[in-house]
């Protein structure tokens, strides 16, 4: 468990750096000089489109790329997020079984550390639609 906050709190860490930083001022920015470089070079705006997108997205997931097993929890809560728009993502990646066999204590710190994850999956994926929209992806 405390690797998984350590993970998380790393997350948090580079987005609130990301925000402080303006980094997506910057990304508009970078996008809107190169969609001009694109138009003066007479190369087509999707493909500038393209390579910026790329080039942001990888500083983005830098960090979360390293964790596989935070990011097979993301898709899951990506997955839930994009199909049921009025489901709760926590209701639905809670492990009843496993819950069961708890006491009341450890199922109230199950519960708890699992909605920080759930909480900072949704904040990533929030993060990710406001980028895709800036970059028009």
């Amino acid at each position: 468990m405390k690797r998984e906050r350590g993970v998380f709190r790393n997350l948090a860490r580079g987005a609130k750096e990301r925000l402080a930083g303006n980094f997506w001022i910057e990304v508009r920015g970078v996008k809107t000089a190169e969609i001009e470089k694109a138009r003066l070079g007479g190369m087509a705006c999707d493909e500038a489109l393209n390579r910026i997108y790329t080039g942001v997205k990888s500083k983005v997931n830098r960090v979360q790329e390293s964790d596989p097993e935070a990011e097979q929890f993301y898709a899951r809560v990506r997955e839930i997020l994009c199909g049921n728009a009025g489901q709760n993502p926590l209701a639905q990646v809670l492990d009843r079984e496993f819950m069961r066999g708890l006491g009341d204590a450890e199922r109230e710190r199950y519960v708890f550390n699992l909605s920080e994850r759930v909480k900072a999956c949704i904040e990533r994926f929030e993060q990710e639609r406001v980028f895709e929209a800036a970059v028009g992806v």
